[in-house]
């Protein structure tokens, strides 16, 4: 059975605290080294990645000024709507 995370290669982890990229990446190098993992602490740093394509999204809820569900729409709205979020 082949795994369900095979394809992840790249993955945009967004979220304020730098300290949870930190952790996400640590368990990512046990899982699979071979993943890339780019972070940015606010959504207003999103375009710079723009010509990157991401195989999944980890976005936190519970940000400053705007919460994880206003950043959920404004990622769709730009048309990735194939695009992987997970929110935690």
């Amino acid at each position: 059975m082949e795994s369900p995370g095979k394809n992840i290669r790249s993955i945009l982890l967004i979220d304020d605290d730098r300290d949870d990229f930190d952790v996400v990446v640590e368990a990512l190098q046990k899982i699979d080294p071979s993943i890339s993992v780019s972070y940015v602490s606010t959504c207003e740093e999103i375009p710079k990645y723009r010509r990157r394509s991401f195989d999944m999204v980890l976005l936190d809820i519970n940000m400053p000024r705007h919460d994880g569900f206003y950043w959920l729409k404004a990622i769709r709205e730009q048309g990735f709507t194939n695009l992987p979020i997970v929110m935690y």
